[in-house]
């Protein structure tokens, strides 16, 4: 269980660093 803790908070920064891109790019044109 602890490795699949794990690997949903991995994800989870992903995630935010995808969004943040995402809404760069967006902001950009």
């Amino acid at each position: 269980m602890i490795g699949l803790a794990r690997l949903h908070r991995v994800r989870e920064r992903i995630g935010r660093q995808y969004a943040e891109s995402n809404h760069l790019v967006k902001a950009r044109g």
